[in-house]
């Protein structure tokens, strides 16, 4: 199979090398192992996390259940590589909701997302496959990433709808990082030692803007951006 060679300046940002296979990007080492209960997001086998979500927009209410299974290969050819499955499901009072399938590599102290499958409700086959090269970054967690201020990231994205044609396009962003270590309530529970960092992307006609509270030993428990993400107690 084809090598995709990446700059090096996308290998310095993402501390990561670039694998074999059609698309490249393949697992990433940091050099560093943290135990999970050190980790901001703690990527393990069996962990659930299961939210609330508000639309800021018409205040409506879903759930959303996000599950980690153990690591398998990345399935088709844009990837090599094994990583945790990540299958994210959205229900509301009207029943089963769209759901998400994922593929997460720990790195280390970070944790990149190599492939990502859509589906309708209740449907078992893929309506739109995404991968990025070498990965779109889930969290950096790196010491020299977890101080006060900004650094950027770069990537290529890759969308296939099935049945229909592959559009490519280049992905910057900006990761600021606001304030490290500051306890945090959500719906009525109090956290310790939380990581608040804004991700906005910086590419042509990009408008998306969201700010995320990590938390450690326990993962994402609130986000903002188009809608409010709330982990339940």
């Amino acid at each position: 199979m084809r090598k995709i060679a990446l700059i090096a300046v996308t290998l310095t940002v993402f501390g990561c090398e670039s694998g074999g296979g059609g698309g490249g990007g393949g697992p990433c080492d940091d050099g560093m192992k943290v135990l999970p209960a050190e980790r901001y997001l703690p990527l393990t086998e069996g962990t659930r996390w299961i939210y609330k979500v508000t639309d800021t927009g018409n205040g409506s209410i879903t759930m959303k259940t996000t599950t980690v299974a153990a690591p398998e290969e990345i399935p088709g050819s844009a990837k090599e590589g094994a990583a945790f499955k990540v299958t994210t499901t959205k229900t509301s009072s009207k029943g089963a909701g769209d759901q998400s399938i994922s593929w997460q590599q720990d790195c280390g102290m970070s944790v990149a997302r190599h492939l990502e499958r859509s589906y309708n409700p209740g449907e078992t086959t893929h309506f739109l496959e995404e991968w990025w090269i070498p990965f779109k970054l889930r969290l950096d967690e790196r010491p020299d990433k977890l101080k006060v201020g900004s650094y950027e990231v770069n990537y290529d994205e890759f969308h296939q709808l099935v049945g229909g044609m592959r559009t490519t396009q280049k992905r910057s962003e900006r990761w600021t990082v606001v304030s490290v270590g500051q306890p945090l309530t959500v719906l009525g529970k109090r956290y310790n030692d939380c990581l608040d960092i804004k991700r906005t992307g910086t590419d042509l006609g990009a408008t998306s803007m969201k700010e995320y509270w990590y938390c450690k030993g326990v993962g994402k428990v609130k986000e903002t951006g188009g809608q409010l993400e709330e982990l339940m107690p």
